[in-house]
């Protein structure tokens, strides 16, 4: 599917337009990262509350922030936090979504570089389309997600020292993880209070 797309389009426009937009965010990242660690943390806090009210019952043993391809595509950046059992995917109560969690101020640079190269595809007429541009996007997600996975490990300390945190009903073996739906996620936290 990639190998349709002309070199020159590759290194003249995408890599180029790709590297400055992650100039961008790094810089962004680092000049606010204690806005968007202290948005976090109470997007969570708001998260503990919706449990606890809907919820009380239910035993957590994990917390999972998704990364919803079909909202990338449709240029919604926000990712579903689901909650399970033990059972995890195999329990009686699959999937249940709580809240989502707004991830523009990240994305609209991966927004900002797709429109971009939707234009400039334009210039390449009969050689790529906007399906060959969207793909090439989704194969860059992960850039970009890695600065959710950051923000997420650097404010978990501070997290988990939060009342709502500490209420929560928690099963032994807990964790919270984020990443592509049904996918490889990555750990972000993960705690064991079973006696050996």
């Amino acid at each position: 599917m990639l190998e349709n797309i002309p070199e020159h389009f590759l290194e003249t426009c995408f890599v180029p337009t790709l590297d400055e937009t992650l100039d961008k965010l790094e810089n962004d990242f680092q000049n606010n990262f204690e806005k968007y660690k202290l948005e976090f943390i109470e997007n969570f806090k708001e998260f503990c509350k919706i449990v606890k009210e809907e919820y009380p019952e239910l035993q957590i043993a994990y917390i999972s922030y998704n990364l919803m391809l079909t909202n990338i595509v449709n240029h919604k950046y926000k990712y579903n936090i689901y909650i399970y059992d033990s059972n995890w995917y195999l329990g009686e109560q699959k999937d249940i979504q709580i809240l989502q969690y707004d991830v523009t101020f990240i994305y609209k640079y991966f927004e900002e570089m797709w429109l971009k190269i939707l234009k400039e595809r334009k210039k390449y007429i009969f050689k790529i389309n906007d399906t060959d541009v969207n793909n090439l996007m989704l194969k860059i997600i992960n850039k970009f997600h890695y600065y959710i996975v950051s923000l997420m490990r650097n404010s978990i300390v501070d997290l988990t020292e939060t009342e709502e945190f500490r209420k929560l009903n928690k099963y032994d073996e807990f964790n919270i993880h984020t990443g592509k739906f049904y996918d490889e996620f990555d750990v972000i936290y993960r705690e064991n209070k079973e006696k050996i």
